[in-house]
């Protein structure tokens, strides 16, 4: 038998050994214990709905679930952090056996005439079960409870879930908000103030052109991420004093919220939310809001990401060409067409010029884009007038005029 054929019956080998593993073996639960024998109760995270659990210290922590996630009864009332909410879920639904301790006396254990923590699950239908929990035990991450047979050791964090700070349950989120609500956003500075409005695929930068959608998407998604590293709770009961920048989303129904924010301090950047939460988190955690107009304006002259076209037809200067949307692909003159596609991709691609000074307004036509979207709705982008090496730009759906270079253009021009 030659070496390569031994070989090769020994990759035979390993792949029937794996196929083997993959069908047959099954893992062992890393909080598995062969001695967990004895009952203590049987909760399946996904259907508990409330939480009761009372401390030897004489706090008393209740979760309650709701179609906004999980809410904090006490120690105070609000929404709770959902990330140690859904924690505590888990560890509670980690384990149904432990194993059985024989004792004597149940005081050194925690679990005594006073346990150091009694916890009553209610589950989605009903029905509740008890627990005694005690201290942590010596060894490893477990837990001395008293359940249905009695006093066992548990695997698991159900202690460190139990006694937690009150502030580790509060929700640190500064805003909660329906993203498809907001209409516009308003960062105020000392440098000046940018706003950008609008709805569905089209937002503008006021006193500008459109603005690209991944940065309005950022903007907002940015706002709803923001949570306090630290808690201010009445630390300024008149509202956070001589703010560095003011941020205002508005909303659909025309309400909006406005957030403060100051200066930083040993604790971190001071940000209020008007009628909410009062907190600090670090610096970088805003650097998003400081951007200005030009970062936030589309890059693209052509809106074809926006409008999603199905027919495209340009007329610049001399030259003209027309293309289809078809169920395979771009197409002219009704047949497909790589060539087609490869000038969509370079109309797309021509950027747009912003500047802080705003272009001059429209004065002359040189040529149009015209673009028919998904609903036959009609989408005009006019090149007039040169302006250095750029043409003045304007989207006949609304904004202001802006620049596109002259070479680009001449590019997409001979692109069919």
């Amino acid at each position: 038998m030659d070496r390569q054929t031994r070989l090769l019956i020994g990759l035979v080998a390993v792949l029937l050994v794996l196929v083997a593993l993959d069908r047959w073996w099954e893992p062992v639960d890393p909080l598995g214990n062969p001695d967990a024998t004895a009952a203590v109760w049987s909760v399946d995270e996904d259907e508990v709905t409330r939480v009761v659990a009372r401390r030897d210290d004489g706090a008393e922590i209740i979760l309650q679930l709701d179609e906004d996630g999980w809410q904090v009864e006490a120690p105070f009332v609000g929404r709770a952090n959902q990330r140690v909410a859904t924690r505590l879920m888990r560890v509670l639904g980690e384990f149904e056996k432990g194993e059985p301790i024989d004792v004597e006396d149940p005081e050194p254990f925690g679990l005594g005439a006073t346990p150091r923590a009694t916890i009553d699950v209610t589950l989605a239908d009903g029905a509740v079960q008890h627990i005694d929990m005690g201290r942590a035990a010596p060894s490893g991450w477990r837990t001395y409870v008293r359940g249905a047979e009695g006093i066992t050791v548990i695997d698991g964090e159900l202690e460190t879930s139990i006694f937690v700070e009150s502030n580790d349950l509060r929700d640190r989120h500064l805003l909660r908000y329906d993203a498809s609500l907001v209409r516009s956003v308003t960062l105020e500075a000392e440098v000046g103030t940018l706003r950008i409005h609008g709805q569905d695929r089209d937002w503008w930068v006021e006193g500008f052109s459109r603005a690209d959608l991944d940065a309005v998407e950022s903007i907002v998604a940015g706002l709803l991420d923001l949570q306090a590293e630290t808690l201010l709770e009445d630390a300024f009961p008149e509202g956070l004093p001589d703010p560095e920048r003011v941020v205002a989303v508005g909303f659909e129904d025309g309400s909006s919220t406005v957030i403060r924010i100051g200066a930083a301090t040993p604790v971190g950047q001071l940000i209020e939310v008007e009628g909410g939460m009062t907190g600090a988190l670090t610096p970088d955690a805003l650097a998003f809001l400081g951007q200005g107009p030009t970062d936030v304006a589309d890059a693209a002259a052509v809106p074809i990401r926006q409008v999603r076209p199905q027919s495209i037809a340009v007329e610049l200067g001399d030259a003209s060409w027309k293309v289809e949307l078809g169920e395979k692909g771009w197409s002219r003159d009704g047949t497909e067409d790589r060539a087609a596609f490869e000038a969509v991709e370079t109309l797309r691609n021509v950027p747009a010029r912003h500047e802080m000074t705003p272009a001059p307004a429209l004065t002359e036509q040189w040529g149009a884009i015209t673009m028919i979207g998904e609903e036959g709705t009609e989408r005009v982008i006019r090149l007039g007038q040169l302006d250095g090496d750029f043409r003045v730009a304007q989207d006949s759906a609304g904004g202001e005029p802006y620049r596109v270079a002259v070479a680009a253009l001449e590019h997409a021009a001979a692109a069919l």
